[in-house]
This record gives C-alpha cells, sequence and structure tokens, in this order.
C-alpha cells in the first residue's frame, strides 16, 4: 500500500533490479542486501488435520523501508 502497487508488483520491480530473487516459492535478498538488516524472515504456524506445519515470509524492516523509499524518490520503482 505505501508504494501504490500490490507486493505482487513490488515484487516484480524488485526482482528486475536485481534486490531478490524467488526460490522454491520464497523471496530472498541478493547476496549485495542480504546482511544490511532490509528484510527479516516471519515463521507462522499452521494446522493441517493433526499436523502443524510452517510457512517463512521476507518482510521488510524499518531500515528496508527507508532502502525502498529511495528507490522510489529515484524513480526506480
Amino acid at each position: 500500500d505505501d508504494f501504490g502497487m500490490s507486493a505482487k508488483t513490488l515484487n516484480k520491480k524488485l526482482e528486475s533490479l536485481g534486490v531478490i530473487y524467488k526460490q522454491s516459492g520464497q523471496w530472498h535478498m541478493k547476496s549485495l542486501y542480504k546482511d544490511k538488516g532490509y528484510t527479516d524472515i516471519r515463521v507462522a504456524k499452521y494446522r493441517v488435520g493433526d499436523e502443524i506445519k510452517t510457512a517463512q515470509s521476507l518482510v521488510w524492516t524499518e531500515l528496508g523501508r527507508v532502502f525502498l523509499n529511495g528507490l522510489r524518490n529515484n524513480g526506480q520503482i
């Protein structure tokens, strides 16, 4: 919402800029950005019948939002 586009559209733009990539259905940061504190992994538990499973999501930190705003201000996203 902050960028006026869907998460899917934003992820595709970031992928084209070489910021993130998708592997096995999960988004990951490219090595250049990986250790900068822009993202974190959120783990959610859910139940399928009697089995408890987990799902991981890449989430943006406040520092990551500053990074994304910089890309937007430069006209990259």
